[in-house]
Order: C-alpha cells, then sequence, then structure tokens
C-alpha cells in the first residue's frame, strides 16, 4: 500500500505484490532500472522524480518516480 507522505510515499507491504507503470509499460525506454523480485519485495519509499532525484538507494527507476528499499 502506498500512501502520500509530506515529502515522499511510504509503502507498507501487505502481500506479494509487483508495480508495474500503466502508461509506457511496454516501452524499455520508460524505465531506467528494473527490480529483481527480490528487490521488488524490499521497496519501501517512492518518490517522484521531480521531487527527488534518484540517489544510490534507488532498487527502480521508472518514466517519473522511483522506488527504494529504505524508509523516507
Amino acid at each position: 500500500m502506498m500512501t502520500r507522505a509530506e515529502a515522499s510515499f511510504k509503502v507498507r507491504l501487505l502481500g506479494p505484490a509487483w508495480f508495474i507503470p500503466c502508461v509506457g509499460a511496454s516501452d524499455p525506454a520508460g524505465c531506467v532500472k528494473s527490480p529483481s523480485l527480490s528487490q521488488a519485495r524490499s521497496i519501501g519509499a517512492a518518490w517522484l522524480i521531480e521531487d527527488r532525484a534518484p540517489d544510490d538507494t534507488a532498487i527502480a527507476v521508472c518514466r517519473d518516480v522511483w522506488f527504494s528499499d529504505g524508509p523516507e
């Protein structure tokens, strides 16, 4: 479950899930970095790229959003 926090999104694992973008999912240029299955399970936070550039904690980087394994 993803909820918007003040400066990011908080992610809480409710069960097995895989996030895929609905727009451009088949466009390889849309995702710069894709997670492995174990990395996808460890996602703890997500940010809009316009609010915060991906850093070295990035697990997945897609068109407008990126995911990391740490909390905010």
